[in-house]
């Protein structure tokens, strides 16, 4: 097999040395683009969902809170004077609910299941976007390696007369 592989690619001296330094080019592009890999947005995204997996924090249950708006008489305009909690149970981050701004969002669930399933599809979504980086840089060393053997037997059948 390794014969026939030589001999249809007509691989001799100059490309045995030629594929070691492809080699140690290829573990320095692993090793320079992993460095760049670690520090990109999609690894960092990742990241960010992974440290919001932690269900028992983010999927705790509590009473929904509802702003109360006042008329200011001064100004005429509406503004937030407390919070009133009501009798319906919601999933979510309990910390951001009880700030100001977390109480405008809507980051709380109905149940419990629909806040499970919106992490975990956060997390997979972060994961769908590495997987092409992923690809991209463990392949990139082998296509080029490829292409140098395909383009250097098309040159040499071109320049031999479609021998």
């Amino acid at each position: 097999m390794k014969d026939k592989f030589f001999k249809f690619f007509e691989i001799g001296k100059l490309d045995k040395g030629l594929f070691r330094i492809w080699i140690i080019l290829s573990a320095a592009w692993l090793i320079f683009f992993s460095i760049v890999f670690l520090n990109s947005w999609e690894f960092g995204e990742y990241k960010e969902a992974i440290k919001q997996n932690n269900y028992k924090v983010n999927c705790e249950s509590f009473y929904k809170k509802v702003p109360v708006w006042k008329k200011n008489e001064t100004t005429g305009i509406s503004e937030v004077k407390g919070f009133l909690t009501t009798n319906t149970i919601v999933y979510g981050n309990k910390k951001k609910q009880e700030s100001i701004l977390g109480a405008f969002s809507l980051s709380y669930f109905e149940s419990y299941a629909l806040c499970v399933h919106h992490y975990k599809k956060i997390k997979s979504e972060a994961l769908l976007n590495l997987i092409p980086g992923i690809i991209f840089y463990i392949l990139t060393p082998f296509l080029v390696a490829l292409i140098y053997l395909f383009s250097k037997k098309g040159f040499l059948w071109i320049r031999q007369g479609f021998k």
